[in-house]
């Protein structure tokens, strides 16, 4: 059996991990530690240090690696978290300049939201499924 332990995204900057994992996600900071530039180079090919900060609830959930000269990309990768109130985040995200993405799939909504970082977060939460054409397709 296969587990997810963590995962594992890019930001530039501390503040921009703290307002995205912190503020908009509602994560927590459980802990930060420094990756040597053996490590950066050994794991990741860098040859710098990486400055990591843990974000988590009960258990570690997300680990934002700082890479100050970090360039966003778009793409279809993704991490899926399942958060208690999703209405409340996904509002929090708005509200804290995040693009809040949505479809109809099958029977039900799906979510992402896309951080400044060029990360995806599909979130999945305690929203009752509805019709499209009852909201208009949105949010």
């Amino acid at each position: 059996m296969v587990m997810i332990d963590h995962v594992g995204c890019v930001y530039r900057s501390t503040e921009e991990a703290h307002h995205v994992l912190g503020h908009c996600l509602g994560l927590r900071l459980l802990r930060s530690f420094t990756l040597s530039p053996e490590g950066s180079r050994d794991l990741f090919g860098r040859d710098d240090a990486l400055e990591v900060l843990v974000f988590g609830t009960d258990r570690r959930v997300v680990e934002a690696l700082l890479v100050a000269d970090h360039a966003p990309t778009r793409t279809v990768s993704h991490v899926a978290l399942q958060v208690a109130q999703l209405e409340e985040t996904l509002h929090r995200c708005e509200e804290g300049g995040l693009e809040v993405r949505s479809t109809w799939v099958g029977d039900h909504w799906v979510f992402f939201v896309a951080d400044c970082a060029g990360n995806l977060f599909e979130l999945k939460g305690g929203r009752p499924n509805q019709d499209p054409a009852a909201e208009g397709g949105r949010v």
